[in-house]
């Protein structure tokens, strides 16, 4: 049996010095089993001690084993140091009994601190008073833990709820703005029409974050591996960057790099775009600029501003959820603190070092280090142009059921595809949708998954059935609860969460109907 060895630092290790220089110290685990012993109780006790396997403590004592467990369970139970007689086989065969006091430890463990009954307290008293500052210690620890616990739970709960109720309004609203924009006439209608245009999109792209949370928290997104050409991968996102710094009054500079890395495209997007909102929100004068270099074996993408920067506080806080910079550039910031916290998780999933530098009124760097691809940017540039892209099909004369339960979705949806040629069956419940839609041939159904008493697949489903048909449906919710995501993705149907974006469901539709 060894001597106590508790690591270097260790509260605990603090206690077991202690117990080493008492006469007689055991440490006992959970099943009353002998797993450590201090100097003093090897040499009295070591002939025991050295037997092969585990040493329960009341076969060294002349107490009946019932007795000795219960007094250990006190000591669970009591959380406190708990005092007993306890009678001891001696090294010549005498029995000595001792007060002892068992003092529980984490893990169930008790510490028993013997003397000889005529010998005063000492040690015992000063290894009671850490033992108690420890318990307090992981006691406090364990409960503003906990309650961090409960209240980071509590909000992701409040706002799934809230960004379920308020996708509804906001689907509705983005499809009534897109139709608007088709019908308004001259400069100041068109301008004042794309400006809420503008705040829509801000409202999605915060419904985008929580959609995001939901998915990474449900275990839903599974990275799709493959070479991505950063030539081509920085085009977009180097246009949408220029032309939002400019509308801001800021250069957006784009640095791109002809090679390649291997990752998920769409993921490595988001975590970009991600990155440079963030730039742009915190931006005031200067600019934003993207930028892919070699960084020895990897690559790495790097997005610098010249904004307000962060102190070693704000640093580390930086990609913690719900954590916001409280005054952006341009006034409060408006934004749910979620953006660099889905950054810190993708890359984590995706396995990227991330790194951050920054200084107050000076700017920030964010670097992201990447594997490089086995495809040169020249190979996958001639193999995009070799495959042919098939053309949208043409969805003029279509029908099409819109079937959700909420009226003004209904209502917007319908006028958007019919602003496209195509004929709408709308409806909110099943009972609706069989009067409506008889004897009416669908070539598709755009379906809300939750109706109320009803799921939308069911009621499709069932209306299949009852008038022998068959026609692909796209599920669209305005949850994003990760149960209900995974049933989704189970479902065997494509899906999207609202507000969806009016081109990005065309687009949708188009993919699900036959070509030609």
């Amino acid at each position: 049996m060894s001597v106590f060895s508790w690591r270097s630092g260790d509260p605990a290790g603090q206690i077991a010095d202690l117990a080493a220089n008492a006469e007689f110290a055991l440490l006992v685990d959970e099943d009353g089993y002998v797993t450590d012993a201090s100097v003093a109780a090897n040499a009295l006790m070591g002939q025991a001690l050295k037997q092969k396997g585990r040493v329960p403590v009341w076969t060294l004592t002349k107490e009946p084993e019932a007795e000795v467990r219960a007094f250990l369970e006190q000591c669970w139970n009591a959380r406190q140091p708990v005092r007993r007689v306890l009678q001891f086989h001696g090294p010549d065969g005498r029995i000595e009994p001792r007060a002892c006091m068992g003092s529980p430890l984490a893990g169930r463990e008790v510490l028993i601190i013997c003397r000889p009954l005529d010998r005063p307290e000492g040690i015992g008293e000063r290894i009671q008073a850490k033992l108690m500052a420890l318990n307090a210690e992981v006691e406090e620890r364990t409960r503003i833990e906990a309650k961090a616990r409960f209240d980071s739970e509590a909000k992701s709960r409040f706002l799934a709820a809230a960004s379920h109720d308020l996708r509804q309004p906001l689907h509705a609203m983005t499809l009534f703005t897109r139709a608007l924009s088709r019908r308004v006439e001259g400069e100041e209608a068109v301008e004042l029409v794309n400006q809420l245009g503008i705040a829509l999109g801000s409202l999605q792209r915060m419904f985008d974050s929580l959609l995001d949370v939901s998915k990474l928290d449900g275990g839903l997104v599974k990275p799709q591996w493959s070479d991505v050409d950063l030539v081509e991968f920085f085009e977009p996102l180097g246009a949408e960057l220029e032309a939002r710094a400019a509308s801001l009054g800021l250069s957006g500079r784009l640095y791109p790099l002809d090679g390649t890395v291997h990752t998920d495209r769409a993921l490595l997007e988001r975590i970009v775009r991600n990155l440079i909102n963030n730039a742009l929100k915190f931006t005031a004068r200067g600019g934003i600029m993207l930028a892919a270099r070699r960084r020895g074996d990897r690559i790495a993408i790097e997005i610098f501003d010249t904004g307000i920067g962060m102190d070693a506080r704000q640093l580390s806080e930086v990609f913690n959820e719900f954590e916001r910079g409280r005054v952006a550039a341009r006034g409060q910031n408006d934004g749910l603190g979620l953006g660099l916290s889905i950054v810190r998780r993708l890359t984590e999933l995706l396995d990227i070092e991330l790194s951050v530098d920054s200084r107050p009124g000076r700017g920030t760097r964010f670097r992201l280090l990447l594997p490089p691809g086995k495809r040169s940017g020249a190979q996958m540039r001639q193999s995009a142009r070799d495959t042919q892209a098939f053309a949208k099909p043409d969805l003029r004369g279509r029908t099409m059921i819109v079937l959700d339960d909420e009226p003004m979705v209904v209502e917007s949806l319908t006028r958007e595809l019919r602003d496209h040629g195509i004929a709408t069956v709308g409806a909110g419940s099943s009972t609706a949708l069989r009067s409506l839609a008889a004897g009416v041939p669908i070539d598709a159904a755009i379906v809300d998954y939750d109706l109320g008493d009803e799921r939308g697949p069911d009621v499709i489903r069932a209306f299949c059935e009852e008038t022998d048909s068959a026609f692909p449906i796209l599920i669209v919710t305005g949850s994003t609860e990760p149960e209900v995501l995974k049933r989704l993705q189970k479902s065997g149907h494509p899906w999207v969460t609202k507000p969806v974006d009016p081109d990005v469901l065309l687009a949708l539709i188009a993919g699900m109907l036959p070509r030609g």
